[in-house]
């Protein structure tokens, strides 16, 4: 085995650990603000929107696929 194979292997391990850091990341950030402003809010045409509750959706991202969950 030579030396490069090893240092190979060695960068895409950390190559692949920190995508996966950046993507729980990202994930953790987009649920930040979980997108609930109250059980009725104005939709901005005059009607009114219900709450019908927090769904979860996957998203594709350059980072990975990360889950946000949106009211």
């Amino acid at each position: 085995m030579a030396a490069g194979q090893g240092l190979e292997a060695a960068e895409k391990a950390i190559r692949a650990g920190l995508i996966r850091l950046g993507a729980g990341v990202l994930e953790g950030l987009l649920a930040a603000d979980p997108g609930y402003a109250g059980p009725r809010v104005a939709c901005g045409r005059g009607h009114q929107a219900d709450l019908a509750g927090c769904r979860a959706k996957t998203v594709d991202t350059v980072l990975g696929p990360v889950t946000i969950r949106r009211a």
